[in-house]
């Protein structure tokens, strides 16, 4: 396997399954109604059933289908609007579990109409922020913008120094597949600086500094990650794959063990296996 594949094969696992340990979305037909005051130029009229994620879509079973049922009817009849706000989140949880991902984000809407409150706007960061993960081109670059604009709004009402690092290092990711990429990388380091051991940063600039080639840059950041957290899996196998690209296979080998040890994950220690192998 040439070592640009290695890498490639590497970061896609790595930003689809592993990044934000988020789960599975799939976009159905129903049109997502955009609330009038997130909208901007950018992305008016945009929905995320304009989206097509090749992913396979379950049926929802009888259970879901009753819940689901007796949710909308408590949300419809309801008069209260914090009550209408908690039916409908109720529905984008279940519609999220059962991988219905336009609903799920048009309820969330619903519940923003009714009761605009930080979590809402959180939760509907994410779920755009999950579609934008799983798509690539202009739909990516849409949906990253309209996660940021739900993000803005709960950074805007406040939230606590932990949660908004963890948003910050979402919003850093949306801008970096722009046309301004730079936004993000700087947003990263400033989350570095204001909390040098935050892991999700440091991850994440490791994984720019390999796609972008810079090796010992990526190396610097993925030792720095596994020093402080070397439960870190992900952490663990982008390093070897630093390591192996720069060839040094005999430190790639130790970190691909350590990944075995500490991964329940098949695909995972798959992988570790497979370069392993390759360094034979």
């Amino acid at each position: 396997m040439f070592k640009s594949q290695i890498i490639l094969s590497i970061v896609a696992v790595v930003a689809v399954v592993v990044l934000y340990n988020l789960p599975n979305v799939v976009v159905d037909n129903e049109q997502l109604e955009i609330n009038p005051e997130i909208v901007n130029e950018e992305n008016e009229g945009f929905t995320l059933a304009d989206a097509t994620l090749d992913i396979h879509q379950p049926s929802l079973n009888s259970e879901q289908i009753e819940k689901i049922n007796q949710l909308s009817h408590k949300f419809f009849a309801s008069s209260n609007p914090e009550k209408s706000a908690t039916f409908a989140d109720s529905l984008a949880q279940l519609f999220l579990a059962a991988n219905k991902y336009d609903s799920a984000a048009k309820y969330i809407e619903l519940a923003i109409a009714n009761n605009p409150i930080t979590t809402y706007w959180l939760k509907a960061g994410d779920i755009f922020y999950m579609a934008f993960q799983l798509t690539e081109g202009l739909q990516k670059t849409r949906l990253g913008g309209r996660a940021r604009l739900y993000f803005a709004k709960a950074l805007q009402q406040g939230i606590g120094d932990e949660q908004e690092f963890e948003v910050k290092n979402k919003v850093a990711m949306t801008w970096v597949s722009t046309s301004t990429p730079m936004k993000g990388i700087q947003m990263l380091r400033e989350i570095i600086d204001k909390e040098p051991e935050n892991e999700q940063a440091l991850f994440n600039l490791g994984v720019l500094s390999l796609q972008s080639g810079q090796l010992n840059k990526a190396k610097e950041r993925f030792e720095q990650l596994v020093s402080l957290y070397p439960e870190n899996i992900h952490g663990q196998l982008m390093l070897g794959v630093s390591l192996m690209e720069l060839g040094e296979p005999l430190q790639a080998a130790e970190r691909f063990t350590k990944v075995k040890e500490i991964s329940n994950d098949p695909a995972i220690v798959g992988m570790a296996n497979g370069y392993l192998q390759e360094i034979k």
